[in-house]
This record gives C-alpha cells, sequence and structure tokens, in this order.
C-alpha cells in the first residue's frame, strides 16, 4: 500500500479571495486613471503656454496698431501740409502771372 501524502492545503476565506480578485482587476482601472490625469494635466500646462502667447501677441498688435494710426495720421497730415504748401504757391505764382 502507498501512502498518502499529506497536504496541506491553504484555505483562504471567500472574503479573502473576493478582496483579491477585487485589487486586481481594480489595478488595471487605477493605472488607466492616472494616465488620463496626467494626460489632462499636460494638456492643461500647453493650453495656458499657448493662451499666454497669444496674450503677449494681442498686447503688441493692439499697441502696433495705435503707432500705426499715430504714424499714419502725422504721415497724412504731412502730405497734406506739403500739398497745401504747394497750392499756395502755384496760387502765388498764378498771381503774380497775372493768369
Amino acid at each position: 500500500m502507498k501512502k498518502k501524502r499529506k497536504t496541506k492545503k491553504v484555505a483562504f476565506s471567500i472574503r479573502s479571495k473576493l478582496l483579491l480578485l477585487l485589487s486586481v482587476s481594480m489595478l488595471p482601472f487605477l493605472l488607466i486613471a492616472v494616465y488620463l490625469l496626467i494626460s489632462i494635466a499636460n494638456y492643461n500646462q500647453t493650453y495656458h503656454e499657448i493662451v499666454d502667447r497669444l496674450t503677449i501677441a494681442n498686447t503688441y498688435n493692439i499697441q502696433f496698431n495705435r503707432w500705426m494710426k499715430v504714424f499714419t495720421k502725422s504721415l497724412w497730415d504731412m502730405f497734406r501740409w506739403t500739398i497745401l504748401q504747394m497750392m499756395r504757391r502755384l496760387k502765388t505764382r498764378m498771381c503774380l502771372s497775372g493768369t
């Protein structure tokens, strides 16, 4: 006759088996959630950098437009003054020549 070996079976309770199954099944979801949070944080940082650059560009654009308005107005004033001076000279010459 053969002797039967006695093996010790580790008896886990149903509660501990369920807890183990729950923790193993929750791990992928937890990793996905952490990945999504990191992705959103990177997106948020990139978005803020873009908004900051747009704010700087917009401020520059407003200042440039104001400067261009002043410049074109002064340029137009100089052109108008030059035309008026030329017209006065022509008028004076026409009066002196008698025509």
